[in-house]
């Protein structure tokens, strides 16, 4: 905790990043990501080959990842290989990412909150009645442009953050944050769809488990679902031991596709 603290204040971060809660979700994923290594390697390996099997016929053009992360679950090298350009998309990128990224020519790096609502969020700007603002502008310009976007295990996560404040102020109940969430997911997957040629990896549910027993499961979905889901497999989020009281958590992971 004490080293999860340090490189929360030493790392380089813009005010929504930090306000927001992504630059301490991402510090807790990189050290959950090197604890459970071993559990995580099975869907590191999936999420990866999926990229690669959907990769859209001819070299060239420009790929757009949404939700890059730290790169755990990104074949990078190959997608720098077949694209002139790819573009990693997300919130904020960690100083090993950027690391990596230094020794590729064509890669470019966007820093955006993708839901488009967290400024509006943390200033206490968006209320149950109101209709939430459009995506941003970059946004849909980079995935109308693309031959490939990819939504790396993204889609689950995306309504979790505003939903985390929106329920600390007053006015939102449990039944219009589901409704929000459900609005979120529904138009990432939107965004997707009407793409040209397009990937999506998401959580489907969350299953929780004390002691090898199945004590609670979640839609991960907000009650959306993928269109043509090709794959499914388990990922073990927070495997045995991780967690205390005999507790752990595993995730069921879906596969979309679609384009030309």
């Amino acid at each position: 905790m004490i080293a999860e603290a340090l490189r929360y204040l030493l790392t380089p971060a813009g005010r929504l990043p930090r306000r927001s809660g992504a630059l301490s979700e991402l510090i807790a994923m990189q050290a959950r990501a090197r604890r459970c290594a071993d559990a995580w390697a099975e869907h590191r390996q999936n999420t990866q080959a999926a990229i690669l099997a959907h990769l859209p016929a001819g070299r060239g053009g420009r790929a757009v990842v949404l939700g890059s992360g730290l790169l755990l679950d990104i074949p990078l090298k190959a997608l720098a290989a077949h694209f002139d350009e790819v573009v990693l998309v997300d919130i904020l990128h960690m100083p090993s990412v950027r690391r990596i990224c230094r020794g590729y020519a064509g890669l470019r790096l966007v820093g955006m909150d993708v839901t488009g609502l967290l400024e509006q969020v943390l200033a206490g700007g968006l209320r149950p009645d109101a209709e939430i603002p459009p995506l941003p502008g970059r946004l849909r310009e980079l995935a109308a442009t693309a031959d490939y976007v990819i939504s790396a295990n993204l889609l689950s996560q995306l309504p979790l953050l505003p939903l985390r404040h929106l329920a600390r102020q007053p006015g939102w109940n449990d039944a219009e944050l589901a409704r929000l969430g459900a609005d979120i997911v529904a138009r990432h997957i939107g965004l997707l769809a009407s793409c040209r040629h397009w990937l999506i990896v998401a959580d489907l549910q969350r299953r929780y488990f004390v002691r090898g027993r199945l004590e609670e499961s979640e839609d991960a979905l907000f009650g959306q679902t993928l269109p043509e889901i090709r794959e499914r497999w388990e990922w073990p989020v927070a495997p045995p031991g991780e967690l205390p009281g005999g507790r752990h958590v595993i995730h069921v992971v879906g596969l979309a596709a679609g384009g030309g």
